[in-house]
């Protein structure tokens, strides 16, 4: 099951990650990613699922997947991917790149 959080519950998980794993989406085409510190990042692909198992393979972490792309969906397109995989504690944020790109100023 996959779980969407709010932009202020995305800012406490920056800040708080005890048992989450952090992963940014990003599109094949992308050149731009955010710098926040111990955050993996993955381009969305047809293969992302394949690669995510293969990069986290503990079914039983939690995992917040989060994207900066709102028109492409992708967050929501991986984690979907993901739940679909047997992975039970999946949350995603979908942000937008303009005004999120700041959240982890002064938290790093």
């Amino acid at each position: 099951m996959i779980y969407e959080i709010s932009r202020e519950i995305f800012k406490q998980k920056l800040l708080d990650r005890t048992n989450m794993s952090i992963v940014q989406i990003t599109a094949a085409s992308a050149t731009t990613e955010v710098p926040y510190k111990n955050v993996t990042s993955m381009q969305w692909s047809e293969n992302f699922a394949t690669g995510f198992s293969s990069a986290h393979p503990n079914k039983n972490q939690s995992y917040l997947l989060f994207g900066f792309d709102a028109d492409a969906k992708q967050a929501k397109k991986a984690a979907e991917a993901v739940a679909g995989l047997g992975y039970p504690f999946v949350y995603y944020y979908q942000g937008h790149y303009s005004s999120d790109a700041v959240l982890d100023k002064g938290i790093n």
